[in-house]
């Protein structure tokens, strides 16, 4: 509490408190600090109060209350800590407390639904669905409540009041006294006996709000799209699929809704013309069951995935989250929504989205998966208009040319990436889910070109490029599109070399150049007249580094010694030559190795040649980024050992230590 609340005070105000900097969007609710001073003896001055900020008296001592500080002229030391208790449990609401996990409920859900979590996305989305109906009506009873008697229902404490669930039981219940209440004064039914369901009290039915929390918003336009959107959704409903498993415990549950959704279904039309007040109060509370009822099968039913069609999932999921919006209006709350028409949720996406036989895994360097937000989503028309636009074509991963037809339920359209050796294969859905793979030419396929992919560019140009450049331009206006964080299976396979050359590429070059030094300089100092060692490194592409450039360039050293080296082999000076290349790569082809050494042969038949062609582990590359090359050394040493004679070692010499240090640090790269 001490955190929330600062304690001041200055020449003019014994107290005056603050709410705390590092606290952002909290302020005390004005009229409710008012109502208990007022509780306290203070009494209002109406000519110097304005809407926001009020100045009370008691005893003649002036009180200031405004949404950042409330200050007192006096005030008693014994009230102090028992006002600033009141003032707390103002800001720490139970109407702030079910808005907040409303907002992690929605955002939850959406994740799911990207990453084809159907049954938690549903889970999900009805807990927002009521909990953020239970911030309204903890708000309704703190701020807006008339009939102050009705707080005194519930005998048990704060802590433990609750709003129970929207059950087909209650909602039958509201029907029945829809007429009454409607008639009524809107607080009426709140306490009355009649809108008791089985154990359920009146005021905790949750269709008992539904009037109070909306009579004011029953002519509103923006109230009225937002509940026909809710009767659209229902339309689409196949109640038929509800009740329908007899063993189930949910079949008295299922089939009681199911009448009272097509009871509703009959009257609607009536009602909307004659009855719009009823209209408007039934069937959202039609949809506020409905969502209880896709909850409870999620949660508990097998055949959810059969009965649910995925596209009623998204459809709910979408009013449900206009709904949330509407709620923070109601709030005044930060509306939790972006304005941006795309969201990056905080969720990897999954690569199990549209999964098909024709997907090329090994290729592939990035996947995105999302989903387009959009009551009016036509598949044949998004795909239609992305065919007609500059780099697509209907071919999947595969090279085969995808169909379209009236009765396509999800397809592959190809986006060339311009400038680039990268493809991006669009997989979509007619609920509107979408798969996007990047994938890599055929040509660079056996290559590292995919190691070095910056994936923070590849995976804004995607974001700008497809999504919103094409994707949008192809959407409704009101759509949406929420797509996850990138799936990179490249980077699921990175040694600690890839890690530490991947910060930057300027790393790679200085890396291979204090090795390529140190074993320049090293081989020449043990190499004598008769016996000449050289050795060479790479890091990345070395079968294609031994395939590319001439052997005879690769095995001498390099200038200023080359020329000597080359003409002491041609005048028969050299008798043997250890050539000792190490790598960190894949492993180089027999044939490759093979061609190398009989290259070597045939341009000098009279040298006795032996390449030696060494894979760096991953152990030993950890030493050489930490600049210890004793392993080159042993390894090297070993060699000439082994290829050596009595005759050419005669003249072989091992550095001593102090040689070796000198050879690391005599020469700037």
């Amino acid at each position: 509490m001490n955190d929330l609340i600062n304690e001041h005070f200055d020449l003019l105000h014994e107290v005056i408190y603050l709410i705390a900097d590092d606290v952002p969007d909290i302020k005390f609710p004005v009229q409710r600090v008012v109502d208990f001073l007022l509780s306290e003896g203070y009494t209002i001055s109406i000519s110097e109060s304005q809407k926001t900020s009020f100045i009370l008296y008691k005893n003649k001592a002036k009180t200031s209350v405004t949404e950042n500080f409330i200050s007192f002229e006096k005030l008693e030391q014994i009230d102090r800590e028992r006002y600033k208790q009141n003032f707390y449990k103002y800001l720490i609401s139970r109407s702030k407390i079910f808005y907040q996990s409303a907002l992690q409920n929605a955002k939850a859900a959406k994740i799911n639904l990207i990453q084809n979590q159907r049954r938690t996305c549903v889970s999900n989305m009805y807990y927002s669905l009521h909990n953020s109906f239970a911030s309204m009506v903890e708000f309704y009873k703190s701020e807006m409540l008339i009939d102050k008697k009705i707080l005194e229902l519930d005998n048990t404490s704060e802590d433990e009041t609750k709003l129970e669930h929207f059950t087909p039981i209650a909602l039958g219940v509201f029907i029945n006294n829809i007429d009454e209440i409607l008639k009524s004064g809107k607080e009426d039914f709140i306490s009355s006996k009649e809108m008791n369901a089985g154990r359920m009290k009146s005021f905790e039915n949750p269709f008992t709000w539904i009037f109070p929390l909306y009579s004011n918003l029953l002519e509103e336009e923006k109230f009225l799209e937002m509940v026909e959107t809710m009767v659209e959704s229902l339309d689409k409903v196949n109640i038929e699929n509800l009740g329908v498993d007899t063993s189930s415990r949910r079949y008295g549950f299922e089939n009681q809704l199911k009448s009272i959704l097509t009871k509703i279904r009959e009257t609607s039309k009536e009602d909307r013309i004659s009855k719009s007040q009823k209209y408007i109060c039934i069937n959202m509370g039609a949809f506020f069951a409905y969502g209880y009822m896709l909850r409870q099968s999620a949660d508990y039913d097998s055949l959810f995935e059969v009965k649910i069609p995925h596209q009623d999932i998204i459809n709910w999921t979408i009013v449900t989250s206009n709904f949330v919006n509407f709620v923070s209006e109601f709030l005044s709350e930060t509306n939790y929504e972006s304005n941006e028409r795309v969201q990056k949720l905080d969720a990897e996406s999954s690569t199990e989205i549209l999964k098909n036989s024709d997907d090329d895994y090994q290729n592939t360097v990035m996947t995105m998966t999302g989903i387009i937000i959009d009551k009016d989503f036509n598949l044949i028309e998004v795909i239609r208009n992305l065919y007609s636009q500059k780099g697509y074509k209907m071919i999947n991963q595969r090279g085969r040319i995808t169909e379209l037809t009236d009765s396509t339920d999800n397809t592959t359209i190809c986006r060339i990436l311009f400038g680039t050796p990268l493809e991006c294969f669009v997989s979509m859905s007619t609920q509107g889910l979408f798969r996007i793979d990047i994938v890599l030419s055929d040509t660079l396929i056996d290559t590292q070109f995919n190691k070095g992919i910056n994936q923070f560019y590849l995976e804004k140009l995607i974001h700008e490029e497809i999504i919103q450049k094409d994707l949008l331009s192809v959407v409704s206006k009101n759509a949406n599109i929420v797509r996850g964080i990138p799936s990179t299976p490249q980077y699921n396979s990175l040694n600690y070399l890839d890690l530490v050359l991947g910060i930057h590429e300027r790393i790679k070059y200085d890396m291979d150049g204090k090795i390529s030094r140190y074993l320049r300089r090293y081989t020449e100092k043990i190499s004598s007249e008769k016996f000449i060692i050289n050795s060479e490194f790479s890091i990345n592409a070395s079968e294609r580094f031994i395939n590319r450039i001439r052997p005879v360039n690769i095995i001498v050293p390099r200038l200023p010694r080359r020329r000597e080296v080359i003409s002491q082999i041609e005048n028969g000076s050299v008798e043997k030559f250890l050539f000792v290349f190490f790598y960190t790569d894949s492993e180089i082809s027999s044939d490759t190795k093979e061609s190398f050494v009989t290259k070597i042969s045939e341009e000098y038949p009279q040298l006795d040649f032996k390449a030696e062609f060494v894979q760096v582990t991953d152990v030993e590359t950890r030493q050489l980024i930490e600049e210890d090359y004793s392993y080159f050394e042993v390894k090297i040493l070993n060699l000439v050992e082994k290829f050596g004679n009595s005759r050419t070692m005669e003249e072989f010499k091992v550095p001593q230590l102090g040689e070796i240090i000198e050879l690391e640090t005599d020469e700037e790269f």
